[in-house]
């Protein structure tokens, strides 16, 4: 399955964002602290219930917030099946859903969000403007058919 949309809700620094993946590449850029590695922390989140930056879930939590709220919508291969899992999480409760069946274990998991990774890559702008010029130079191939995504945060 692939990401096709991530939704996220006072997760660390964000209120809420919503976006989209519709290319085979998503560049994210900002400036730091904006929230790029923190993106990738909800997917991972999602993956394995835990963070890659901290072993202390409620510290993911927005400031003055009860708690978090991440979304994904997957797209089989076949491109006809859509699927939703999500995670809710406060101090004393976290719920996972599949398809709005309330998933028990981290082993029901797993086969259900394998592979479902589009390649995102975070940038800094100087990185970012040579790699547009490499792309623009090189490989029109892709800009043509719409498979690189950037999205800027901040």
């Amino acid at each position: 399955m692939l990401v096709q949309e991530i939704e996220i809700k006072n997760f660390r620094c964000f209120d809420h964002i919503k976006l989209t993946f519709d290319a085979s590449v998503i560049f994210i850029e900002g400036a730091n602290g904006v929230g790029k590695t923190s993106i990738l922390e909800a997917l991972h989140y999602l993956c394995y219930l835990r963070s890659f930056r901290t072993s202390t879930t409620k510290d993911m939590i927005q400031d003055n917030a009860a708690g978090f709220f991440i979304k994904v919508c997957l797209r089989e291969h076949d491109q006809y099946s859509d699927h939703e899992l999500t995670v809710g999480f406060s101090p004393k409760k976290r719920i996972i859903k599949f398809d709005n069946q309330v998933i028990g274990s981290f082993k029901e998991l797993i086969p259900l969000v394998n592979n479902s990774f589009p390649s995102l890559i975070l940038l800094k702008e100087t990185i970012k403007n040579l790699l547009i010029k490499y792309i623009i130079l090189f490989s029109s191939f892709f800009l043509a058919r719409k498979s690189i995504r950037f999205f800027k945060l901040g």
